[in-house]
């Protein structure tokens, strides 16, 4: 006679409760001789566990006790409350109370208990002689009985999407469906494979009951053995557990397409009834459910990831207005995500592929990669970059007939620049989702390459036509030392509305002019060029200063809408016996600074009129006398109008500026100067500056 016995278990309310309750329930059993109820008794704790894990969520305590005649097993939650369940069948889509179902159906005994602090439900099995319990009318009904046990085995095996589940891994959720149906049809053993998104690839993602042995075995054959994708359920795939009849196996299909498959094998002598097999469909049915959502999910995911490295990868390249940095981005951004390798080909004036950009995961392969692709070995690929741009639709990358890539056309309002090609020698063939992503990035990619070029040629007409508009270099009059400075605001591929010009009039005497035009660009410097030329040729013909600049006002009024009005600062420097003579007038500009060898400081003449703004044009001209040592300072308006957020350069910091000066070179006047306004704030320039410094040396 076997003596009275009990063991208990604590849990927490977590994933791996029911299956720890399993463990502690199969080898307290085991351990006593109740060998005979193991089945029952496990999967009513399982159910019980599981539900105290998602309506109580506190700590679980599990017992297990018994003698030679009764079997008692008691699940306790610490939640006060109502238990949950009713005295009706669960419907379709009803998700609580299932258990309690289970267990009337099933024990040969039942109750809950209720405490203050928490509830209990407990069931008992009593061996043949041990006393009767109370009889039960409605339990005896065989029929009522048979379809509860129906109803509950369909429930457990399909309720796989309770909250207690639903963070699971796919990998654990198909485990937790293979163990369920395992144990509701009895099988000893049980595997799930899983078919990959491109049908290229067999994977075991769940097992049960295996032997080293049989595990071994069944993933060599996964990786060896020939298989076809099955359609249809018609079709059977090859059993893996065996050949014999004891081996069921359920094709894990969908709208004709094969995701794997389901095989469960029997006891020894137990044959398959139909209506195992219907609850085994029933299992593969939410296998099926499970793979799909998953890949859905993992899809959608990808999706969302991919748009947000698309927006990424767009500001990016908008962002780089250089074409080889934009190559180099593009080469970058597509590793490691689509490829081990990658390069970037652009068609040459004569339509051949010319490598322009390498990059590699591994940056010590990357020279040696260039290397290979540049020479005779690189022929095969740029074969393919020249099929891609011909045939204007990705294609794959081949080498012997296996595909290593892929190449890619990067086109730009409506015209090809070349292709992107991405290596992957060691990974799997891209899909089909890559290759949109791939397509949609190498489109943007040859926007910003197209956009770069772009501003490039801008760039180089805007400084060519900048260099025409400023003197190639200054004359040196003897005695005299002249030295400018000179920064255009914005981007760079505009041109500026500020010049000056120093032109000779024959011996020992020159021209000077500074400048600013009204605006930027092509329209500001038709104005500057006008300028500058009426200027020279009046100057040269001998018309004085303020003549030259009455007549200058009359052909920008004559323009019309075209013309814009411009300041200047105009004069002629020449030598007068021992001294250097500086005649200058100005035409609304800021007032050159006469900087004497003493150190005095003060400002040349009196503004006149705006030059294109009205026939009423009224300017003074005025001497200046330069002793040795003395400098006269042009500037324009970007000087004194360089600002912070709340106050301007100036003109008293222009003086204390030149103060600090005195005594330097032309060159170093203008040096000073220069980094004073461009220290003065941090922001970029606002507006264009030139300097221009007129000093006598003797």
């Amino acid at each position: 006679m076997l003596e009275a016995w009990q063991d208990e278990l604590t849990l927490v309310p977590d994933e791996t409760a029911p299956s720890r309750a399993r463990q502690f329930v199969r080898a307290a059993l085991e351990d006593n001789g109740w060998v005979d109820f193991l089945e029952g008794a496990l999967l009513l704790a399982t159910e019980l566990v599981t539900n105290a894990v998602v309506h109580a969520g506190t700590a679980i305590a599990v017992s297990v006790a018994g003698d030679d005649h009764e079997l008692s097993i008691r699940v306790q939650d610490r939640m006060p409350g109502r238990m949950s369940g009713s005295d009706r069948l669960p419907d379709d889509l009803h998700e609580g109370g299932r258990g309690l179902f289970l267990v009337d159906a099933l024990a040969t005994s039942w109750g809950t208990e209720h405490t203050p602090t928490g509830k209990a439900v407990w069931f008992r099995f009593a061996r043949a002689g041990a006393p009767a319990a109370p009889a039960d009318p409605v339990a005896e009904n065989p029929r009522h009985v048979l379809a509860r046990l129906a109803a509950v085995q369909v429930d457990w095996l399909t309720a796989a999407g309770s909250d207690a589940l639903s963070h699971l891994s796919l990998a654990e959720f198909l485990g937790e469906i293979l163990h369920r149906a395992a144990e509701t049809l009895g099988a000893v053993a049980g595997i799930v494979v899983v078919v990959d998104e491109d049908a290229s690839r067999r994977d075991l993602l769940a097992h049960q009951g295996l032997s080293e042995h049989q595990l071994s075995r069944v993933r060599d054959e996964l990786v060896t053995a020939p298989w076809r994708p099955c359609h249809g359920r018609e079709e059977m795939p090859q059993a893996l557990l065996g050949d014999d009849r004891g081996v069921m196996v359920v094709p894990l299909n969908l709208d004709g397409v094969h995701l794997g498959h389901l095989e469960l094998d029997a006891a020894e002598g137990q044959p398959w009834t139909q209506h195992d097999r219907g609850l085994a469909q029933l299992a593969g049915d939410r296998m099926v459910l499970a793979v799909t959502g998953t890949r859905l999910r993992d899809a959608d995911q990808r999706r969302r990831g991919w748009l947000g490295f698309l927006a990424e990868a767009s500001d990016l390249l908008a962002g780089s207005l250089d074409v080889q940095l934009t190559l180099s981005l593009v080469a970058q951004l597509v590793l490691p995500m689509l490829g081990e390798w990658s390069a970037v080909y652009l068609l040459d004036d004569r339509g051949e592929a010319a490598l322009s950009a390498v990059r590699h995961v591994d940056e010590r392969q990357a020279d040696e990669l260039r290397v290979r692709l540049s020479s005779a070995g690189g022929s095969t690929i740029r074969t393919a970059v020249l099929d891609t741009v011909s045939a204007g639709r990705a294609v794959p990358l081949t080498s012997q007939h296996t595909e290593i890539g892929l190449v890619v056309p990067m086109s730009a309002r409506g015209r090809t620049l070349g292709a992107l090609v991405l290596g992957r020698p060691s990974g799997p063939r891209h899909s089909a989702e890559e290759h949109s992503l791939a397509e949609d990035l190498a489109r943007r990619a040859a926007l910003a390459v197209d956009n770069a070029r772009l501003y490039g040629e801008r760039a180089d007409v805007a400084r060519a036509l900048q260099s025409w508009l400023l003197p190639p270099a200054l004359p040196a009059p003897e005695g005299v030392e002249l030295a400018a400075r000179y920064l255009a605001a914005g981007e760079g591929n505009e041109v500026g509305g500020d010049f000056y010009d120093v032109f000779s009039l024959g011996p020992d005497s020159y021209g000077i002019a500074v400048g600013d035009v009204c605006g930027k660009g092509a329209e500001a410097a038709a104005v500057t060029g006008l300028v500058r030329d009426v200027i020279r040729l009046l100057v040269r013909e001998g018309h004085g200063v303020p003549d030259v600049l009455g007549r200058l006002n009359s052909a920008i009024l004559e323009q019309g809408d075209r013309g814009r009005f411009c300041t200047v600062a105009a004069g002629r420097l020449y030598r007068e016996s021992d001294d250097v003579v500086l005649r200058v007038a100005s035409a609304g500009h800021p007032l050159p600074v006469h900087m004497r060898a003493s150190g005095e400081l003060e400002f040349v003449g009196i503004a006149g009129t705006l030059v294109g703004v009205t026939t009423d044009f009224e300017v003074h001209e005025c001497e200046v006398r330069l002793a040795p040592g003395d400098s006269v300072v042009f500037y324009t308006d970007g000087v004194t109008e360089r600002r912070t957020t709340t106050t301007m350069f100036g003109e008293m910091r222009l003086l204390d500026t030149l103060a600090e000066s005195a005594g330097r070179t032309a060159a170093g006047i203008a040096a000073d100067l220069e980094q004073a306004v461009g220290d003065y704030a941090d922001s970029p320039l606002r507006d264009d500056l030139a300097i221009l410094v007129v000093r006598r040396l003797t």
